[in-house]
C-alpha cells in the first residue's frame, strides 16, 4: 500500500530519529523520546510501529534498503567503478545505517539477518558491491588482495558513533572516510601487502 505524502513523511523521520537515538542510547531509549525527536505525537509512532519490536526492525530494514540504493546509484551515476565505490564508502561511513546492529541483542539481530526478506536484500547488496570491486580492480584503481567480505568488514568499523564525539561527527567521518579510501587503493598494495586471502561474502556472511 503506497503511503499518503506525510504518513510516509512521519514514517521516514520517525525511522531517522529511531536510529539515531537507539545508536545513541541503545535499544530499550523511549520510545515518547523519538516520537518527540521526529516531530510527531507518540500515537503516531504506535499507528505506524505497534511496539518496540516492529519498530528496531523497521529501522534494520530501512538501513538495508538505503545502502542497496547507494550502491546501486553509485554503479548507475558515477563514471568509473573506483569513483562509484568511494561515493558507497563514504556514504556508509558518514551514514552509519548499520550502527544499530551492533548495540541490539545478538540473538535478535542473528534472526533478523536470517530472514529470507533481510537475505535477499543483502544478496543485492553484495552483487553491486562485487560488481564495484570486479571493476575497479580490472581498472588498476583498487588493490587486487581484497574482496567483498573485506570491504564490509571495514566499513562495519566505522559505523557507530564514537562517545564524546558528536560535536566532531562530520569531522570525523569524513577524515576515516578518506583514511579508509587511502589503504584500498592500488598503490598502497606493495607497500602493505594483506596477509591470507581475500574475504568474499560467504566468509562472512555463513
Amino acid at each position: 500500500m503506497t503511503l499518503r505524502a506525510d504518513a510516509r513523511r512521519n514514517r521516514e523521520q520517525i525511522l531517522a530519529a529511531a536510529r539515531r537515538l537507539l545508536v545513541e542510547h541503545g535499544p530499550d531509549h523511549p520510545l515518547e523520546d523519538i516520537a518527540k525527536a521526529a516531530g510527531v505525537g507518540i500515537g503516531t509512532l504506535y499507528r505506524r510501529f505497534p511496539d518496540r519490536a516492529a519498530l528496531v526492525d523497521a529501522v534494520l530494514h530501512d538501513g538495508m534498503d538505503q545502502l542497496v540504493d547507494a550502491a546501486q546509484a553509485a554503479l548507475r551515476e558515477e563514471s568509473d567503478a573506483w569513483s562509484a565505490l568511494c561515493r558507497f564508502v563514504r556514504f556508509c561511513v558518514r551514514t552509519r545505517l548499520g550502527g544499530l546492529s551492533a548495540v541490539i541483542d545478538p540473538l535478535r539481530h542473528e534472526q533478523m539477518r536470517l530472514r529470507p526478506e533481510t537475505v535477499a536484500r543483502r544478496r543485492v547488496l553484495t552483487a553491486a558491491l562485487g560488481e564495484m570491486i570486479g571493476a575497479a580492480q580490472q581498472a588498476g584503481d583498487l588493490r587486487t588482495d581484497i574482496g567483498v567480505g573485506d570491504l564490509g568488514m571495514l566499513i562495519n568499523v566505522h559505523v557507530r558513533q564514537s562517545a564524546g564525539l558528536a560535536d566532531l561527527s562530520e569531522r570525523v567521518d569524513a577524515r576515516l572516510a578518506e583514511l579508509l579510501l587511502a589503504g584500498l587503493r592500488a598503490s598502497a598494495q606493495e607497500e602493505f601487502p594483506l596477509p591470507g586471502e581475500p574475504l568474499g561474502a560467504p566468509d562472512i556472511d555463513g
